[in-house]
């Protein structure tokens, strides 16, 4: 029951995760020195170079990036979005820009306090990378999965890793399957609707388990919320997050799973 105040290091840059150190249990931050990428894609971060603090320590220290074949050292990604699996923290990053940019899913290892990259989902013949149309989460499996959004055909593929554990530094061979190509096009009160026309950078999308729908696709746009549910192939609308003023546009979406002990057994833990 304790807090503590942290000075971030000099210039721009955001936090963009944070874990207990799985031997110390000690709290660390993770920050990207960096700026925007943009006033088109504002949910969109460009960062330059990652420092880490430990919480009560005196002063960040840089962590390296993995070595990249090219020159450019930058990487656009998702301000302050991490997803952690398998104890690692993980990111979707673009390298380069426009048709060349290449996505890759970045991988920061706290026991060894590296980073590593690893491929992301391969793309359709004569599409382009887009970050600011793909997210990853993490599905109630404990597997990673990729979601890329596609104008053209109206629709959201799917894509999970089936092999994380072999999947080695600069990893070349992707384990990565398509699980579901799902329409982003449905209808409801208020008549046709396509997700894909208002999917954009700042959309956030996670998976949670539901003992009612199974596995369900949680799409947030704003004070929207739409749910696909994997086990009907259906979209069901979601009551839309709004307060007594209106619809509340800047907020965070935090999926919610509940603890694998059981509740007797943490109230006993508590009371002896």
């Amino acid at each position: 029951m304790a807090c503590a105040t942290v000075s971030p290091p000099p210039g721009r840059g955001v936090i963009i995760g944070a874990y207990a150190h799985p031997a110390t249990m000690h709290f660390h931050l993770l920050h990207a020195a960096g700026e925007a990428a943009c006033l088109v894609d504002p949910g969109l971060y460009v960062a330059t170079a990652f420092r880490l603090r430990r919480v009560g320590d005196g002063a960040w220290r840089e962590v390296p990036l993995p070595q990249l074949e090219d020159a450019d050292a930058r990487l656009k990604m998702h301000g302050a979005r991490s997803i952690r699996l398998h104890g690692n923290l993980h990111w979707l990053v673009q390298r380069g820009s426009g048709s060349a940019g290449k996505l890759q899913v970045l991988v920061f290892e706290p026991t060894r306090e590296r980073f590593r990259l690893m491929d992301a989902p391969p793309r359709r013949r004569g599409e382009e990378e887009d970050l600011a149309r793909s997210r990853i989460c993490v599905l109630s499996s404990g597997k990673l999965c990729a979601v890329a959004v596609a104008r053209a055909t109206s629709t959201m593929e799917m894509w999970v890793l089936d092999d994380y554990h072999h999947c080695s530094d600069d990893a070349r061979i992707s384990g990565w399957r398509l699980m579901e190509r799902v329409s982003l096009v449905m209808w409801d009160g208020d008549g046709r609707r396509d997700l894909s026309r208002t999917f954009t950078s700042e959309t956030q999308v996670e998976a949670v388990h539901g003992e009612v729908e199974g596995e369900e696709v949680i799409v947030r746009n704003g004070g929207e919320v739409d749910a696909y549910s994997l086990r009907r192939g259906a979209w069901l609308r979601v009551r839309g997050i709004s307060s007594s003023g209106g619809p509340v546009l800047d907020v965070a979406l935090l999926a919610h799973r509940d603890s694998v002990v059981h509740h007797d057994e943490i109230y006993s833990t508590f009371t002896s």
